[in-house]
């Protein structure tokens, strides 16, 4: 009777990741978008690989992402989520990332389960769109120079035409207006909204913050005024080191005049 049991589990399990493959063959979308929070680290990324290339199992029924080219197919890796199988899917893949996602997109190397050369950009480069796009085309020539099999944009909307920029290069840009939406969602974004208004740190924000404010050559006072709307700062403990990054948290406090509190602790 056991045994029974089992083949009909085995059974309906198999139908099911058939029901997804289908499911996911049907919406043919080349889509992407960064997905976490403040202590999973998930993200979600789209390849330049089909379905029929790979094992891709897409391990959500709720699929957020924009449309791209009608040729590729998304899927979302992580540890809640189903990992494709590297061993069917050999290629390496360049990412460009914003330095503010190094923490988390380092730990995030052993369950992305696709081998990636990372060449992260300074932050801070969105506050000049020119010195950005300089640095963003640089590296997706270096990016197609190497022929890698995808490439992978880890950056929010902080260029006003990224799209048009990473389209000759044809890599793929993740789904997020910027890095907080990547790593807390829109919805979690809105969520917190209704809580007021809050300026985010993560943990690649708390170690740039103080040369991003000076390419806006902010001083104390310059920044008290333009953030003086905000309730406080919110620190998004994606690596759980808050406790021992207090001292920097003070000095962003001191600074800004922002009153911080750890993401989660909110009333």
């Amino acid at each position: 009777m056991t045994e029974l049991f089992n083949l009909i589990l085995e059974f309906l399990i198999v139908i099911l990741i058939a029901l997804e493959i289908l499911l996911a063959l049907w919406e043919n979308n080349n889509r992407a978008k960064a997905w976490g929070d403040f202590s999973g680290l998930i993200f979600l990324f789209t390849q330049e690989m089909t379905p029929a290339k790979c094992d891709r199992i897409p391990a959500h029924s709720k699929r957020l992402a924009k449309e791209r080219d009608p040729s590729h197919h998304a899927s979302r890796w992580g540890h809640r989520y189903i990992l494709w199988n590297p061993k069917i899917c050999v290629g390496m893949y360049g990412i460009i990332a914003c330095s503010v996602f190094q923490k988390e997109l380092e730990a995030l190397r052993d369950v992305l389960g696709f081998p990636f050369v990372v060449h992260y950009l300074g932050a801070g480069l969105h506050v000049n769109f020119d010195d950005l796009l300089e640095a963003l085309q640089a590296e997706l020539k270096n990016c197609t120079d190497n022929r890698y099999q995808g490439i992978i944009v880890l950056y929010g909307q902080c260029h006003p035409k990224i799209d048009d920029i990473i389209k000759p290069y044809k890599a793929v840009l993740i789904n997020c207006q910027n890095c907080v939406d990547a790593f807390i969602t829109r919805k979690g974004l809105e969520e917190t909204a209704k809580k007021g208004l809050y300026f985010f740190l993560s943990p690649g924000w708390l170690d740039a913050w103080k040369d991003i404010f000076e390419r806006m050559n902010w001083e104390p006072a310059d920044a008290r005024m333009q953030m003086g709307s905000f309730r406080g700062a919110l620190y998004l403990d994606t690596m759980k080191d808050a406790q021992e990054r207090e001292q920097e948290l003070l000095e962003f406090f001191d600074f800004t005049n922002l009153p911080y509190q750890i993401m989660g602790s909110l009333p």
